[in-house]
């Protein structure tokens, strides 16, 4: 396994549904890891791959809507991961006012209808959806509350990285 979103998201999974490894010693020998959704979309629009799991949404859904109804997403309903997207305003921001301005705009209605043409997930209540448009709403009612895993922004020490990775990495034969 490299990569942080890779890691970030398995890990999170992982942690959150511990019964989760008896699949992932099923579905891992069979897979090949990428380095990127990206890669992984093209693999699997082309036939190369026949699914993928762990895609991020961002780049998923234009490709998707582009596909033709060749490919699509599904939600696990028993865990989908969220990989919260950061935005905060440096410690020595030359701007410091400016940058506030900037996060009321990104937590506004208006900035949450641009992030979401952007082609990330809106958070904020309210933003319609349709015409490529996704919220984190959506999502729940998808696969409800309960089964969404959010990933923190916290450092996982070096040895459960070391030990996670070793498992994981174990099951793909590598």
């Amino acid at each position: 396994m490299s990569g942080a979103f890779g890691f970030t998201v398995s890990h999170a999974f992982a942690e959150a549904r511990p019964d989760s490894w008896t699949s992932l010693q099923s579905v891992l020998p069979l897979a090949r890891p990428e380095t990127s959704s990206g890669t992984q979309l093209e693999k699997i629009t082309s036939g190369e791959y026949v699914a993928g799991f762990f895609v991020s949404a961002a780049p998923a859904y234009p490709v998707v809507d582009k596909s033709g109804g060749l490919l699509a997403i599904s939600f696990l309903d028993d865990g989908t991961v969220v990989l919260p997207r950061g935005v905060g305003i440096a410690a020595k921001a030359p701007h410091p006012a400016t940058s506030k301005l900037f996060m009321d705009f990104v937590l506004s209605q208006e900035g949450q209808r641009a992030v979401a043409e952007g082609g990330l997930t809106s958070y904020r209540d309210g933003v319609a959806t349709g015409d490529g448009l996704h919220t984190y709403q959506e999502l729940v009612q998808a696969v409800g509350q309960a089964n969404i895993i959010l990933a923190k922004y916290a450092k996982v020490p070096d040895a459960e990285v070391k030990s996670f990775t070793g498992k994981w990495n174990g099951l793909l034969g590598r």
